[in-house]
């Protein structure tokens, strides 16, 4: 059962936030390592705290009016919902913890290699922990192909200074016990790798393939796996209501009208993934039905999403 995110939650977390504040910095580690995301620390003077301390307010004065529902990893709520799962049922615990008691992690170094994760700067006072994340690829400023300046009076200076960039969005709340989802997506990204994300690809890959098959399976899920949004797009897919209708008289048809690679098809009916750019998403477009045809002017689109219209 969900439980609301209260006003004694609200008034709590409002409190940490006028505590000092710290940002944990998430990298991906290789993959032959024990951790998904190696971590480390920066501490934050009391100018930019107070900005971080403002999107935590906003944040979570946000989740107080949501509707809260359990995660679904194949559901993308609206604004007015909040996901979560338990700290039991989350498949790194491990990770939590060691962001929200980050005493043994070790400080951000400006020229690490390693690519970014996340950013997620933490609320602590007394028992209340909490993490604001968010899906970031990059914190440092690149500064490839480019000259910096500071405007001084009437003056351009050079950047001497490094400098760190980070959204106000969050994705994620964390807490001990329990981790508040606002952007699904964002968890996907982050996560892809845990059991839980893994055995729900494989059920969505089920439940298509059970209507429509398709020849190499194997490729069409390996390029699911290694992609968020094809993940998020999979599952979808996985709870069209029309799937059981579809056959390949129809998929010809659309890849006929609509100037698809006629091979998208074999003969012997089942759907064939290429991983090129411009054919990795051909199976789930036309089977997320993204190929219509306007009644007005007769053009053909491709279209991304739909509000179906009674």
């Amino acid at each position: 059962m969900a439980i609301n995110f209260d006003q004694e939650r609200v008034a709590r977390l409002g409190h940490a936030l006028d505590a000092p504040i710290e940002m944990i910095i998430g990298t991906w580690t290789p993959p032959d390592s024990d951790h998904t995301f190696d971590l480390s620390r920066l501490r934050l003077n009391q100018n930019i705290a107070t900005e971080f301390r403002a999107v935590g307010h906003r944040y979570i004065a946000r989740l107080a009016q949501a509707e809260t529902i359990q995660l679904d990893l194949g559901f993308t709520p609206d604004d007015d919902r909040i996901m979560q799962i338990a700290i039991a049922d989350f498949d790194e615990p491990d990770l939590v913890q060691r962001i929200l008691n980050p005493g043994n992690i070790p400080f951000f170094e400006f020229d690490q290699k390693a690519p970014i994760a996340f950013h997620c700067f933490l609320a602590r006072l007394d028992d209340t922990r909490a993490g604001f994340m968010h899906h970031a690829s990059s914190v440092a400023l690149a500064r490839q192909n480019k000259i910096f300046g500071v405007f001084e009076g009437d003056v351009v200076a050079r950047l001497q200074a490094n400098v760190l960039t980070f959204s106000p969005a969050v994705d994620l709340l964390l807490e001990p016990d329990v981790i508040w989802v606002s952007n699904i997506a964002g968890f996907r990204a982050l996560f892809r790798t845990m059991p839980t994300l893994l055995a729900g690809v494989q059920e969505d890959i089920g439940a298509v393939t059970a209507h429509m098959p398709i020849a190499n399976l194997e490729d069409f899920r390996n390029a699911c796996l290694g992609d968020a949004k094809m993940m998020a797009k999979l599952a979808h897919v996985a709870r069209r209501p029309y799937l059981a209708a579809i056959t390949p008289v129809h998929i010809r048809e659309v890849i006929d009208r609509y100037h698809l690679p006629p091979d998208l098809l074999n003969e012997d009916g089942q759907l064939v993934h290429a991983n090129s750019p411009s054919r990795r998403w051909l199976i789930l477009r036309i089977l997320d039905d993204s190929y219509l045809e306007s009644l007005m002017t007769h053009t053909h689109y491709e279209v991304n999403s739909k509000l179906i219209v009674n």
